[in-house]
């Protein structure tokens, strides 16, 4: 190993762990009140050196728990002391399910991590020394999974891709950025876009990356693809808007590097997040949910939802498509009618969910309660 000693300390981590003894209907709050035990669980990880300018990240130690039985587990760092560019990873053998924790998070989490559906899951302590130019972007923006041997993930300024083994960092595309990198999307690792603010879109062709003239300052809120089933046709669109101040918005689609603004008729200036199938529905959120069947026509305002803000949405299938915002709203729809957890499963809360991922059978809705972070984490029977 070679990793610096300044930047990862020594290492004990005395482990609890909490598996849950329930089945879960389609939705829980993560902050439930439910049964649980403990169990120790003793991991040392030693000592570790490395280089402050090393550009390639080293993963120092990867260890496996089992909890037999456990339909759901939380791990408890008693102890744990990490340097200032190291981070752990901790990752669900079940289901793919991440999380990063760095010095800094570590603590306002506690010294705990999320809850992790299954019975297995991997512990990895990853040595993170300031690369690129010495700019350091500890906060994680996005993480983009393609498969458990391809995931991207962006701070920001720069991109690292783990293929199985290590995190090979590249910051080849700084000088194409007008501002911060906030999300991913791709239709594999040779075709994929990276957007954010100040109408920042990058496009990677698993070469070189390359910049698109979007034409707009707006940032760039969310980015969604799919190919038409009909026409074999990839379809990638964004929305622009500063969801804040009244300065428009924009539907731009992209075909690598080409943007092309398309129809927002009917569309508020405060938009948030996209998600569609193509030929058959669009969906844009934001100040309201505004469906579409074609890419021409006006979009309208659908007044089954919530008057809360609508931050993000996603989907499996046209019916099954969840969204989520203001206020702990959070809503299902199954093709026929929107089903409102907010105010049932769910509690109201000042703060929001401000980000939703479906796969399959499972939900994860994150976002801010006050002061603190929270999750909600639903599982279809």
């Amino acid at each position: 190993m070679n990793i610096k000693k300044d930047f990862l300390e020594n290492f004990f981590i005395p482990i609890f762990i909490v598996f849950f003894l329930f089945s879960l209907n389609y939705l829980i709050f993560a902050q439930a009140q439910v049964s649980y035990e403990w169990q120790d669980y003793s991991l040392k990880a030693g000592i570790y050196n490395g280089q402050k300018n090393s550009k390639q990240i080293e993963k120092a130690a990867t260890h496996t728990i089992n909890i037999a039985g456990s339909p759901w587990l939380r791990i408890f760092f008693s102890e744990v002391q990490l340097g200032e560019n190291s981070y752990l990873t901790v990752i669900s053998q079940k289901d793919g399910s991440k999380q990063i924790l760095n010095s800094k998070t570590i603590k306002q989490w506690q010294n705990t991590s999320a809850f992790f559906n299954g019975e297995e899951w991997v512990l990895m302590k990853i040595p993170f020394s300031e690369m690129c130019g010495g700019v350091l972007y500890p906060n994680i923006k996005s993480v983009f999974s393609f498969n458990e041997n391809d995931v991207w993930f962006t701070s920001g300024g720069s991109m690292v891709q783990y293929d199985g083994n290590e995190f090979i960092n590249d910051c080849s595309m700084n000088y194409l950025l007008d501002g911060g990198l906030r999300k991913i999307w791709g239709f594999s690792s040779s075709n994929l876009y990276v957007v954010g603010g100040s109408g920042t879109i990058i496009h990677y062709n698993g070469q070189n990356w390359r910049k698109a003239n979007t034409g707009t300052d707006l940032p760039i809120q969310d980015i969604w693809g799919a190919t038409d089933s009909q026409t074999g046709e990839e379809v990638v669109i964004c929305v622009a808007s500063d969801r804040f101040h009244d300065y428009g918005s924009k539907l731009l689609r992209l075909n690598g590097t080409n943007v092309q603004e398309i129809n927002s008729e009917g569309l508020p200036w405060s938009l948030s997040g996209i998600w569609f199938m193509p030929g058959r529905k669009y969906y844009i959120v934001g100040a309201g949910v505004f469906p579409a069947r074609t890419l021409e026509q006006v979009w309208n305002y659908d007044p089954e939802l919530y008057v809360y803000y609508t931050h993000a949405i996603r989907g499996n299938e046209l019916n099954d498509i969840v969204v989520c915002g203001s206020s702990g709203y959070l809503s299902h729809f199954n093709g026929l009618f929107w089903r409102h957890y907010l105010g049932d499963e769910l509690p109201n809360f000042y703060g929001g969910y401000a980000r939703i991922s479906l796969k399959d059978n499972t939900l994860v809705a994150v976002g801010v309660q006050g002061n603190n972070d929270i999750l909600a984490i639903g599982r279809r029977n």
